[in-house]
């Protein structure tokens, strides 16, 4: 099963992730890792690589396009980043992944999903 990486700052990915689990109950190879006070890019950098290390393929998926831990992942991650993170892109990763999805295909479904998830009410 291919490991989501969900990266945020100040407890947004912790938060996302609990979230997606009370919707979907506990998943597997889900991982928050928050940016917060104290964190430096260095300390950053080892976290993210402990935690995409050994053979399986990773997604990753963080809040902003901009923000230091994008382009900190972008600069560390062998597989996908996808920016734009919400709750509706995580729920529709999770379920997907439990059905042997590859990799570029649940890049794909990260951004449609979290496209189709705006809209004006």
């Amino acid at each position: 099963m291919i490991r989501l990486i969900v990266l945020g700052q100040w407890g947004l990915a912790a938060a996302l992730v609990k979230s997606s689990e009370a919707v979907l109950g506990p998943q597997a190879g889900l991982y928050p890792l928050d940016f917060v006070q104290g964190d430096t890019a260095d300390s950053f950098i080892r976290e993210l690589t402990l935690l995409a290390a050994n053979s399986l393929e990773s997604l990753i998926l963080t809040d902003s396009p901009d923000s230091l831990i994008s382009r900190l992942a972008k600069e560390t991650a062998s597989g996908p980043v996808v920016t734009g993170l919400s709750l509706p892109m995580l729920v529709a990763v999770c379920q997907r992944r439990s059905q042997d999805a590859d990799l570029a295909a649940l890049a794909g479904l990260a951004i449609s999903s979290g496209q189709q998830a705006i809209r004006l009410l």
